[in-house]
C-alpha cells in the first residue's frame, strides 16, 4: 500500500460517515455516485494461458463505509436450477451497517435491511485493511482464489485445481481508477457465479465495490 494511500485510510478511521440508502424497508436500489454497474472486461489473461474465470461486471455499493468492522458475505437459496442470492453486510458509522441482497451476475439488488454489529473491543487495526487471501469453492473440485496487490492495488482472482495447482492465468478484478487495498471478500452461491467484493480509494474516497465473477467451462 502506498503512503499516501495508507495515511487516508488512517484519516478515514475517525470519521466515519453514514451512506443514504434507498428504500431500506423494502426492496432497494444499490447507492452510488458512480451510476448504474457497468461491464469490466477482462485484461489479464493470455492466449497460451486463458484465464478459467471471466469478469461480467461490478457495481459500486457504497462509497460510505466504516472500515474498523469487517464485510460479511452469506448465500440465501434461490429457486431450483438458479444461482441464490448473495449477502453484503457493510458498516456505515459506528455500528449501524446494512445488509444487501444481491443477485450474484447482475448485482442488481433485491433486498436492503439494517444491520447492527455487536458491540466488542475496538480493533487495534482495521480489518478492510489487513492484506489476506479469500478462497471459495467452486463446481468440479475447483476453488477461486482473490487478494490484493499491495504494491499496486490490484485486486486479482486465480482458480485452481483440486490439488492446488493454478489453473489459467490470474485475472484483475480492479475498477479503473481506483486502487483497491485490504483484503477482498468472496462467496458463491452456486459454484459457478462468484461475488468479490473489496474496499477501493478514489478521488471521492472510499468505496466498497463488489465484482461478478463467473467460471469458464
Amino acid at each position: 500500500m502506498s503512503t499516501q494511500l495508507a495515511s487516508r485510510v488512517r484519516a478515514a478511521l475517525g470519521v466515519l460517515v453514514v451512506a443514504p440508502l434507498l428504500a431500506l424497508g423494502g426492496c432497494a436500489g444499490v447507492e452510488s455516485s458512480r451510476g448504474a454497474s457497468v461491464d469490466f472486461a477482462v485484461g489479464s489473461a493470455s492466449a497460451s494461458a486463458p484465464a478459467s474465470i471471466r469478469v461480467v461486471r461490478f457495481r459500486i455499493l457504497t462509497h460510505r463505509v466504516n472500515l474498523q468492522e469487517p464485510v460479511i458475505l452469506g448465500t440465501l437459496a434461490g429457486p431450483e436450477g438458479t444461482p441464490g442470492e448473495v449477502t453484503i453486510t457493510v458498516a456505515l458509522r459506528g455500528h449501524e451497517g446494512v445488509t444487501f441482497a444481491v443477485d450474484p451476475v447482475s448485482l442488481d439488488a433485491r433486498t436492503a435491511k439494517l444491520y447492527a454489529y455487536p458491540p466488542r473491543e475496538a480493533p487495534t487495526s482495521a480489518p478492510a485493511v489487513a492484506p489476506a487471501e479469500s478462497r471459495v469453492s467452486l463446481e468440479g473440485g475447483l476453488s477461486l482464489a482473490c487478494w490484493t496487490d499491495q504494491e499496486s492495488g490490484r485486486v486479482l482472482a486465480q482458480v485452481h485445481d483440486a490439488d492446488g495447482s493454478a489453473r489459467g492465468a490470474p485475472v484483475s478484478v480492479d475498477v479503473p481508477g481506483m486502487a483497491g487495498f485490504g483484503a477482498p471478500r468472496a462467496m458463491s452461491s452456486d459454484g459457478r457465479h462468484v461475488v468479490v467484493t473489496f474496499f477501493a480509494s478514489d478521488e471521492v474516497g472510499f468505496a466498497l465495490v463488489a465484482a461478478s465473477l463467473e467460471a469458464v467451462r
